[in-house]
């Protein structure tokens, strides 16, 4: 509890000096207030920090995972194109193979 003499203003020129006590007690209270909304601030603020910063982690990860999927499709779409590509070949081969003349047919024709 702080204490303070203030003069009284409403003294006559000339005539007797009053002073008056004055108890200073709110201030500090204020201060105390202000110090615990500023703790609460921050508080608050570190909080919020917190979870964009999991918001965040969260949302990379997730893209991260679309990525690898999408990645893992289009290897799959290779491979099956791939393997068609070596079907057709294969059955080009097989037909080729197929429109040579025999050795028979090569001893008729001659």
């Amino acid at each position: 509890m702080l204490s303070s003499l203030i003069r009284d203003t409403q003294t006559p020129p000339g005539g007797v000096i009053h002073y008056r006590m004055q108890i200073i007690v709110a201030k500090k209270k204020k201060k105390k207030k202000k110090k615990k909304k500023k703790k609460k601030k921050k508080k608050k603020e570190e909080e919020r920090r917190r979870r964009r910063k999991k918001k965040k982690k969260k949302k990379e990860e997730e893209e991260e995972e679309e990525e690898e999927e999408e990645e893992e499709e289009e290897e799959e779409e290779e491979e099956e194109e791939e393997e068609e590509e070596e079907e057709e070949e294969e059955e080009e081969e097989e037909e080729n193979r197929s429109n040579l003349a025999s050795p028979h047919e090569i001893l008729w024709c001659s």
